[in-house]
């Protein structure tokens, strides 16, 4: 008679025990989550102000100008002010894309490891600084994001052309 009351306790401690245990994990777990979402919420935004400020650079701005009177581009002095951060051999390189205000691509910084997303269709939608989307590596296993800033001239609001950063996820 006293083992059926006690069965009945245990067995209500035990499913009480494990929901607290279930609540304080899924707590946790959320709490994680929006921690690590908002350290790459401010990464990206690091990264979109870091492709806002060089989309003033005075060599891609050259670069436009002769695209636009004809003229060839000398890569290497366009990309002068782009940085180039060694990438470890596991790592996708970041790259620089320069395309002109009709969606043509006038230079790029990795020619043999990177290539342009397949759809430009975010050139056209593109007034300010803006993550355009994500890719994949598959050579390397990494994720790739694509930041584009619209390039203009000083206190000029028109837009010459298109700056894309491809830059490896960590």
């Amino acid at each position: 008679v006293g083992v059926l009351p006690m069965a009945l306790a245990l067995t209500l401690g035990f499913v009480f025990a494990i929901r607290g245990q279930q609540q304080a994990i899924t707590q946790t777990l959320n709490s994680t989550t929006q921690m690590i979402a908002g350290g790459f919420r401010n990464a990206m935004l690091v990264r979109q102000q870091f492709a806002e400020h060089l989309s003033h650079d005075p060599g891609v701005l050259a670069a436009l100008s002769a695209q636009g009177r004809g003229e060839p581009v000398d890569v290497k002095t366009a990309a002068a002010g782009l940085p180039r951060d060694p990438a470890a051999e596991n790592d996708v390189p970041t790259a620089y894309f320069l395309f002109d205000a009709n969606q043509r691509l006038v230079f790029q910084t990795e020619p043999k490891t990177q290539f342009p997303p397949d759809t430009p269709a975010w050139l056209q939608r593109c007034t300010e600084t803006q993550v355009a989307g994500f890719g994949y590596s598959g050579e390397k296993a990494k994720y790739i994001s694509y930041i584009v800033a619209p390039v203009r001239e000083e206190g000029s609001s028109e837009i010459r052309g298109y700056l894309l950063q491809a830059q490896g996820v960590q």
